[in-house]
């Protein structure tokens, strides 16, 4: 499994785009793409839903598009995305959002033209989920590509 965070054009938005490979031949059990997401980027139901159909789709975290990361109250630290995926090689694109984050004067982040602000976005959980089987192939484990 390979994943990238990417602005695909006309897109102002980043996305998080996974490809996946699958063991051969697949498991018969559902494949569950799994995703925890710091609390500065920020996931759109409404965007989501028609793009995943019938996935069982699973968000989580504060999603007001237009909260700062400093109005978030503490207990809402994090965020993230579940559902099935099909089992057979292909492309996961999910679209997220960024927040305002607080202002920084730090050297460390400014070059000469512009602020960078570095934002950690793990690699996502891909896994098959069959009730009382217990099989769970881990992709940070390389089990999956």
């Amino acid at each position: 499994m390979s994943h990238v965070l990417q602005t695909p054009p006309p897109s102002f938005h980043p996305h998080l785009v996974s490809t996946l490979t699958y063991p051969s031949p697949p498991l018969p059990c559902p494949l569950i793409y799994e995703h925890y997401l710091p609390s500065s980027v920020i996931l759109d139901q409404h965007e989501l839903l028609p793009l995943f159909p019938g996935s069982s789709l699973h968000i989580w975290g504060n999603q007001d598009p237009e909260a700062p990361l400093s109005a978030l109250p503490p207990s809402n630290v994090k965020g993230g995305i579940r559902f099935q995926v099909l089992n057979q090689p292909g492309t996961v694109d999910v679209p997220v959002h960024l927040r305002y984050l607080p202002p920084s004067t730090s050297k460390e982040t400014q070059d000469e033209e512009r602020l960078i602000i570095k934002i950690e976005v793990a690699e996502p959980r891909i896994y098959y989920n069959s009730e009382g089987v217990g099989i769970r192939l881990d992709s940070r484990k390389g089990l999956l590509g």
